[in-house]
């Protein structure tokens, strides 16, 4: 073993150049051997990788728009990924200076772009903008960013899976790798959007499937139960709510005539039943209901078709199981959500449900910022900086306890030399990290600072107090060489 061990470093890899490297390597190491490509995940007909959703595309969208339940549990989704976003951080002070800059005067609020680009990517899977580059003073900005329709966007990979404009169709398939957008003015043809000006991000993309997979994927079986529910109860109360009323007469004359075209001379005799016809459609209108008896054996009886339970509860309780169970689907506190009824339940189980939120809030943050910053930030910082580093969006706390903890620990780490208040870098991502905006120089002296400030206050002191006792003496001095008057 250790003559296997002193064989392989022999040589280290840090000290080999780029050929040695390359020969290092096992023959074929470099380039993927396999497929992330599914066959039936290939549309023959236009070329382009298939999206599971595709069909099912427009009712995800229904449910966002439509339903309460589905609209209020994504939106608080967006809403705590953007609250989360805190100010954008960068290793080199010119680099995170000239972003920030970028990121202000852009059109548009570039939270809100990010926001609607997660939107598209949580009920569509994926979301896709495009950068609009522009040149002023000698750098490239970011003009705006658009963001485009899940709907009418295509992609196209190569034959191992991987988006690239360079690579080499799939078996079969006759478009060149990349993203296309549905031509709205020709029918049928396609635009081509660049991969150097476009930004995808998807969730929770397995296998290699570029489109993601709709978070309202998982809930779809109860959102598609609830509208026919809901009709269901509107109709029961439609019947039962106003119950119809329905009499039990003896058949029996009242001796009146009345006019019946059926009748061979037009003319009939009334009987029980049609005074009860003629009361009874009156009940609706809001008037009164009266029958004529015509003996005590003869009684008129009279009811209302109804369905002997209470069924509206039973509605209510359906759709509302439907709603806890899209709300638990999607990972939302069903507590935040709450009507009320039966309590808020204890503080420990809501905590329990909010960890459960900030671990999924966590991921999404991951799934989407950061696949951002380098599509889009990295992109900008390359073409201004020649930079790698495309920096970062830090994820600012989500609730206040968690801000209190982190500036405990924080005052822990001064303490023991761990963190330097005086360093900009330092005190800048203490800030952020709870949402406070970054400063360019720092408001809190080093140790040695306050040091040498304390020296000098005490110098300074001490200079005073050594002028004025000087300034007693000699006044004292000056009084006892004055004659005595006579």
């Amino acid at each position: 073993m250790a003559k296997n061990s002193a064989k392989l470093e022999r040589i280290p890899r840090k000290n080999l150049k780029t050929d040695k490297l390359v020969e290092a390597l096992p023959r074929g190491s470099a380039k993927q051997a396999g497929s992330s490509v599914l066959s039936n995940t290939v549309y023959a007909v236009n070329g382009f990788l298939g999206n599971p959703d595709a069909i099912r595309l427009h009712e995800y969208e229904r449910a966002l728009t439509t339903d309460e339940t589905v609209a209020a549990a994504l939106d608080f989704v967006q809403l705590s990924i953007v609250a989360s976003l805190g100010e954008y951080q960068h290793r080199n002070p010119d680099i995170q200076a000239f972003v920030r800059e970028n990121l202000n005067a852009m059109e548009g609020n570039y939270k809100q772009a990010i926001g609607e680009l997660s939107l598209s990517a949580l009920w569509a899977g994926f979301g896709v903008s495009e950068i609009i580059w522009t040149v002023e003073n000698g750098k490239i900005w970011i003009e705006r960013l658009a963001n485009y329709h899940p709907a009418t966007i295509h992609i196209s990979v190569d034959k191992t899976g991987t988006l690239t404009e360079h690579g080499e169709p799939i078996q079969g398939g006759f478009r060149p790798p990349g993203i296309y957008q549905t031509d709205l003015i020709r029918a049928g043809d396609y635009t081509k959007l660049p991969l150097s000006k476009t930004c995808l991000i998807s969730h929770r993309r397995r296998h290699g499937n570029y489109y993601g997979e709709s978070i309202i994927r998982r809930v779809y079986k109860n959102w598609r139960y609830k509208d026919p529910g809901l009709e269901m109860w509107a109709i029961a109360l439609d019947r039962y709510g106003t119950p119809v009323v329905y009499a039990i007469v003896p058949n029996v004359s009242t001796g009146r005539e009345i006019t019946d075209s059926g009748a061979p001379d037009g003319k009939r005799l009334e009987t029980l039943a049609d005074t009860a016809i003629n009361a009874i459609s009156n009940i609706h209108l809001g008037t009164g209901l009266v029958l004529e008896q015509p003996d005590p054996e003869n009684k008129v009886s009279l009811g209302t078709l109804t369905t002997g339970n209470n069924f509206g509860t039973s509605f209510e309780a359906f759709i509302g199981h439907l709603d806890r169970s899209i709300y638990r689907g999607l990972l939302i506190p069903q507590l935040i959500f709450n009507e009320g009824r039966g309590g808020l339940g204890g503080q420990a189980v809501a905590k329990i449900h909010f960890d459960v939120y900030k671990l999924m809030l966590q991921s999404l943050y991951a799934q989407f910022i950061e696949p951002f910053t380098e599509q889009v930030i990295g992109r900008l910082v390359r073409y201004n900086f020649n930079e790698s580093d495309p920096g970062t969006f830090p994820m600012t706390p989500f609730d206040a306890a968690t801000a209190e903890l982190l500036a405990r620990s924080w005052e822990t780490m001064v303490s023991v030399g761990a963190l330097d208040p005086s360093n900009v870098s330092d005190l800048n991502t203490m800030r952020q990290t709870v949402g406070l905006p970054t400063i360019d120089k720092p408001i809190i002296k080093s140790i040695n600072q306050v040091m040498t400030d304390k020296k000098r206050e005490l110098d300074i002191e001490e200079k005073k107090s050594t002028q004025s006792s000087n300034s007693n003496r000699e006044q004292k001095d000056a009084q006892s060489m004055q004659p005595p008057i006579v």
